[in-house]
């Protein structure tokens, strides 16, 4: 059989019987947008995906590896070619809500290979809104996303890497931030050598968390003053590894979210080293995540149009 056989758009859960190969049940999407004449159809294996890309009826190329890797692939690839619905069609498929994967944590290697499937997530996930503050965006709820290699993560192609590192020297204390009500190191660095002690002494405890937010900042949210966007930290000593889980409440993911990302995995592996352990996995848990409206046109770049 042909892959191209008998797969009609939108049939999903076929078996497919490769000649070279053994029959198995497997999810197969094919592409409903066509107006380039570009079409893909996407196989799911255990833990790897392929995606055959077709121009006219005739497969033009095959992609294989992970769903992260994958994507960013096709991105590269095709990107300028192809609408931002057949790219956001292969996101939903790769993250579908039928995936484990999509709804509950997304999992990569690393910051970098996160980056544009968090962004093509809330793309083609998202709810447009109005904010309190009258700013369009796009938003989906909640966002979990976990780093598993903290110490090859690095920042992101295509941002600004100096605005990043001086957002990591306020996060550290290192540089204090001008204009804000706020400081997320301020707020930290008193209850981080009780942390530091208490994991030492106890690494099986499951109370070593650092609280930002503080009981007065709802009410000076109401009067229009800013307030973190994180609202605790908190670590886990796991196989000789330092686990930190991030908490926040809201998180743009063009602009925030690598730098939020990359500056709590500098002070978790800063953590790790006062510990002597190892560095283990980061996860990010945001209540709500979004796109502003002053990004889509970033977005519709970084995707292609």
């Amino acid at each position: 059989m042909y892959l191209d056989d008998g797969i009609e758009v939108g049939k999903r859960n076929r078996t497919i019987q490769f000649v070279h190969g053994t029959p198995e049940a497997r999810k197969v999407y094919k592409s409903p947008f066509v107006p380039e004449n570009f079409s893909f159809v996407v196989y799911e294996f255990s833990g790897v995906s392929v995606v055959d890309i077709y121009r006219d009826r005739e497969k033009i190329d095959s992609l294989t590896g992970d769903n992260s890797a994958l994507l960013e692939n096709i991105v590269a690839r095709y990107s300028h070619r192809v609408s931002a619905g057949n790219i956001r069609w292969i996101a939903e498929q790769l993250f579908g809500r039928e995936d484990k994967n999509y709804r509950d944590v997304m999992e990569f290697e690393t910051l970098q290979e996160s980056y544009i499937p968090v962004i093509m997530r809330t793309w083609a996930d998202g709810t447009e809104y109005v904010d309190e503050r009258g700013e369009k965006a796009t938003e989906i709820n909640p966002l979990i996303v976990r780093i598993k290699n903290v110490e090859k993560s690095a920042i992101p192609e295509n941002l600004d890497g100096e605005q990043i590192q001086k957002y990591v020297r306020q996060f550290l204390g290192e540089e204090s931030a001008a204009g804000f009500d706020y400081s997320a190191w301020q707020r930290m660095e008193p209850q981080l050598n009780d942390v530091l002690k208490m994991l030492a002494e106890k690494p099986e405890t499951r109370r070593a968390h650092l609280l930002i937010a503080r009981e007065d900042d709802i009410r000076k949210a109401m009067t229009g003053i800013e307030q973190p966007c994180h609202f605790a930290l908190d670590f886990m000593v796991k196989d000789g590894k330092l686990d930190m889980y991030a908490y926040l409440r809201s998180n743009d993911v063009v602009r925030a979210f690598p730098a939020d990302v990359y500056a709590a995995m500098q002070l978790q592996m800063r953590l790790a080293t006062e510990l002597n352990v190892g560095v283990g996995t980061y996860t990010h848990i945001a209540t709500r995540a979004q796109i502003y409206s002053r990004d889509y046109m970033f977005v519709e770049g970084l995707i292609g149009k």
